[in-house]
């Protein structure tokens, strides 16, 4: 039985925990991982800094920021993908992970930032 196959009719918890100890790794062989701290309370700074510096670099940042895409996505970012009337992107699933279309919708435009 592979994983994300359907259990059998009938089939204990026990029985689950049993299977899925011969599938996950044991939590001694996991790396630790530590996570950046969120910058809720600083993100207005931190955008506001932002549009301060020039540069392209800048720029990406702050889209990157308002529309909380992968960066290669943003990278990818074209005018045509852009609807400015309905403050929407449509990214194309061929650059998105899951290969499906995507579109962001957003409140607060990030498109300023794009254009300078």
């Amino acid at each position: 039985m592979g994983v994300g196959a359907p259990l059998p009719a009938g089939q204990q918890s026990g029985e689950v925990e049993a299977i899925s100890k011969d599938l996950l790794p044991r939590r001694s062989n996991l790396a630790h991982v530590e996570h950046h701290p969120a910058l809720d309370s600083e993100i207005g700074a931190l955008i506001s800094e932002l549009r301060q510096r020039e540069g392209s670099a800048a720029r990406a940042f702050e889209f990157l920021i308002l529309t909380a895409a992968r960066t290669g996505e943003a990278r990818g970012a074209r005018w045509d993908e852009i609807n400015l009337a309905e403050r929407v992107w449509t990214i194309p699933a061929p650059r998105m992970k899951t290969k499906r279309e995507h579109r962001c919708y957003c409140r607060t435009p990030p498109w300023p930032c794009l254009r300078q």
